[in-house]
């Protein structure tokens, strides 16, 4: 069948969620080529004329990128502190939503969207995404804290343990590890191996859910080609892969 749902063309556009675009369609407030919309009604993007409130809804095309955060920036403006956002940096952000970001003193990969739908679903399973860092610590981990690890610490009165950790190749005599968390709260990695006592010296994400990119440079992005975006979409319906 032609056309995507007319709930999904909305929350597309950024208009509403597509539950909040049902009673929007149902309250008679969106109208499609000049006559009341309809609940499950489809509509062809560029061909149909969408109202909603009065005033025409245009979709424009959806980009999702990688986007390599460096460390000291904040994702998203905050009242509560001060410091330089990712957009005020790098002004070709601008126009594009943190759909998986960092904490300001975090850096590395970071998922950046103008898709309002992508949004609405990376938010309902960010409890699932998985977060995989890079990282250089105090001292290594011998074989009864990594038991003590992978049981958890408490952190916020919250416990806390990665889904895996693996060391890497060593740099000179230091040893570096790959840890992957679903915890997406910021400064987790460095306050989990602090209270391990292992505090952190070297950290990056190198990747966010399924998605990586070990050659994208700091302050760099790109678009996600049209196959990582489908796997990444295949892991929002399906959990985590």
């Amino acid at each position: 069948m032609d056309g995507v749902r007319l709930q999904k063309y909305l929350s597309g556009a950024g208009v509403a969620s597509r539950r909040e675009a049902e009673t929007l369609i149902a309250a008679g407030k969106v109208y499609v080529n000049g006559r009341k919309a309809e609940l499950g009604q489809r509509v062809i993007p560029g061909e149909d004329r969408v109202m909603c409130r009065g005033k025409v809804v245009e979709v424009e095309e959806t980009v999702s990128f990688l986007f390599h955060k460096p460390r000291g920036f904040l994702c998203n403006p905050d009242g509560r502190r001060e410091g330089e956002t990712i957009f005020d940096a790098f002004p070709e952000l601008r126009g594009y939503r943190v759909a998986l970001g960092l904490g300001r003193m975090e850096s590395g990969l970071m998922l950046l969207t103008n898709d309002g739908d992508l949004m609405q679903r990376v938010g309902q399973n960010i409890r699932s995404l998985e977060r995989t860092f890079r990282l250089r610590i105090g001292g290594e981990l011998d074989e009864k804290t990594l038991s003590r690890v992978q049981k958890g610490l408490k952190i916020d009165d919250r416990l806390v343990a990665p889904h895996s950790i693996k060391a890497q190749r060593r740099d000179g005599e230091r040893q570096w590890y790959e840890v992957v968390f679903v915890d997406h709260r910021d400064g987790l990695v460095e306050r989990f191996f602090k209270t391990l006592g292992h505090p952190v010296q070297r950290c990056v994400q190198i990747g966010v859910a399924n998605l990586r990119d070990d050659l994208l440079k700091k302050g760099k992005g790109r678009p996600l080609t049209p196959k990582e975006l489908n796997s990444f979409n295949e892991t929002l319906e399906g959990g985590l892969p």
